[in-house]
């Protein structure tokens, strides 16, 4: 009898150390499946940048043990289908933000990795403190386009992800990267030329060399109607690269 009930309560302390091992709980939450494709309706006669684009699924979880835990927070927008540009464009965005979540978490544990390709991911309570990913976009209209700029941060590096789709809302027409480039041009010239000697000052690590910027910047638009550009900076003796967004005043 001594020796069952000692083999019991080694059972106990067994599950309970199993518990205490486990750390946070891995549980599962289904990834959300891209929006039905709606049925086209004209833009209404007035409208603000928060009636076309809205949340729509946003989500925060965190996995992994103590020692290893990754906190997400992720915010997909939803286009109010007023083209078929408009909703295709809906479904492109969709596939970014799966594939940006896809493989980072294939990279942080490839035993992950099934779990996405089924939209699953697994999930806890998303806490403000340990916010480690995030996932979100910006939408912002300027002269009559919208921008719908979908920023995947990451700290483990310096730079964060940017995407940038383009709507013109007179045709409905999705626009290209050059094709906006080439629309504000001018705009885009002063914000550059404005802010060369802060540049200077903030990145050069000597004198002697010039902060650069890539040509690779892409422009969008805040939600109060401001034109920003996105400039990679960087420093002729130096491989580092430092995002920068310019903003008009």
């Amino acid at each position: 009898m001594k020796i069952t009930k000692m083999i019991a309560l080694l059972l106990v302390l067994v599950l309970v150390l199993a518990g205490c091992g486990k750390g946070i709980s891995n549980e599962l939450l289904m990834f959300p499946d891209a929006p039905e494709q709606s049925d086209i309706n004209a833009l209404p006669d007035k409208y603000n940048v928060k009636d076309l684009v809205t949340s729509y699924w946003s989500q925060g979880f965190r996995f992994g043990d103590k020692s290893t835990a990754i906190t997400y927070y992720i915010s997909i927008p939803k286009i109010y289908p007023y083209s078929q540009d408009a909703v295709a464009c809906q479904q492109e965005i969709y596939d970014a933000f799966k594939t940006e979540l896809y493989d980072d978490l294939t990279l942080f544990k490839t035993q992950y990795k099934e779990n996405i390709k089924q939209k699953k991911v697994p999930k806890y309570a998303f806490t403000e403190q340990a916010k480690d990913r995030t996932y979100t976009y910006t939408a912002g209209i300027y002269e009559n386009i919208l921008s719908v700029v979908l920023r995947f941060e990451i700290p483990d590096t310096r730079n964060s992800n940017y995407y940038v789709y383009y709507l013109d809302l007179t045709t409905g027409k999705q626009l290209t990267t050059q094709q906006i480039q080439e629309k504000f041009d001018e705009e885009i010239t002063r914000l550059i030329n404005n802010q060369e000697a802060s540049f200077q000052k903030v990145y050069a690590k000597n004198p002697n060399e010039p902060a650069r910027h890539v040509k690779d910047g892409r422009v969008f638009f805040t939600e109060d109607g401001k034109i920003t550009y996105i400039l990679r900076i960087y420093t002729e003796g130096s491989p580092e690269i430092v995002e920068h967004l310019v903003r008009s005043i």
